[in-house]
């Protein structure tokens, strides 16, 4: 299993956009993909799922990454309209929730990795991180 983090902290140039097609052009080779969608606008979330901003998901990268919600990343993932492209879909300020979770946690960089890592190797050819336009705790 491959990850790529796209990520840059400036926003509007094309995070998004680059993650969304890393996604399909693995999809469109027949390989398995994993979208994480950490910006906080969730663009990514919106495009693969075509849902509003007004139809969350019920668990997302947030509760993943908190600790106390002893929430796995299988359980997070939802389908997309894309076959071969799964997603662990962003909400509405979870950045903030996650940057405030994360804050005073001890191994904090490691909580991504510790998620990704209840994966089965087999699960996914490769894992696409939409990061947020910050340098911030999950970056």
């Amino acid at each position: 299993m491959k990850i790529v983090a796209v990520a840059n902290q400036k926003g509007g140039v094309g995070k998004t956009s680059v993650a969304q097609s890393l996604l399909h052009a693995a999809a469109a080779r027949g390989k398995k993909a994993l979208g994480i969608d950490l910006d906080s606008q969730g663009n990514l979330t919106q495009q693969l799922t075509a849902r509003s901003s007004e139809e969350w998901f019920d668990v997302t990268i947030a509760d993943v990454m908190d600790p106390s919600m002893n929430v796995r990343v299988v359980e997070a993932v939802v389908p997309t309209r894309r076959d071969g492209i799964d997603l662990v879909p962003s909400g509405l300020d979870d950045y903030v929730a996650v940057e405030m979770t994360l804050t005073g946690a001890m191994m904090r960089e490691l909580t991504l990795h510790k998620a990704l890592s209840q994966l089965p190797d087999d699960a996914y050819d490769l894992v696409v991180i939409d990061c947020p336009a910050a340098l911030g705790l999950t970056l």
